[in-house]
């Protein structure tokens, strides 16, 4: 257990130290930081017993609209992850935004006024899926980091 622990802080960690190459928005403005911690015990509606864990570090500039994210994990086998919305922790929604398969995951997209208030309000998560859980394997809803912004130039 402390194994795991240690694996989640740390993928949490390196994804604190940079969104990753490219990602970042273009444009000299504030971001504001978001994050994640994926595991199977927060599946809805009904929990894995995965011992898979994921991580992510997401950012939203607000003159372009855009979240950046990245996301680590250690799903074997994933066939699909995504952002979906609106829903509390105990809740399910759909697909909002597609993340790709892959590890780690970099990218950016620009997101509606709406969406927006669904992210500062923690009602978006994320949900990466695999061939043994097709329904979703490691889920973490995304919550706002208070009191940090980041400045781009």
């Amino acid at each position: 257990m402390a194994r795991l622990r240690l694996t989640v802080l740390a993928g949490l960690l390196a994804s604190l130290v940079a969104v990753g190459p490219g990602a970042a928005p273009a444009s000299a403005d504030v971001l504001q930081p978001f994050f994640a911690v994926l595991n199977g015990a927060t599946e809805v509606p009904t929990t894995t017993d995965s011992t898979a864990v994921g991580s992510a570090l997401l950012t939203y500039q607000d003159t372009l609209h855009e979240l950046c994210w990245r996301v680590s994990h250690n799903v074997a086998g994933e066939t699909a992850a995504h952002i979906h919305g609106p829903a509390t922790p105990e809740e399910a929604a759909g697909v909002l935004i597609n993340l790709g398969t892959g590890n780690p995951k970099v990218g950016c997209a620009i997101i509606t006024n709406e969406q927006r208030r669904f992210l500062r309000t923690g009602l978006l998560y994320i949900n990466i899926h695999s061939g043994a859980f097709a329904a979703g394997e490691i889920r973490g809803q995304i919550f706002p980091v208070r009191g940090i912004t980041y400045g781009t130039d």
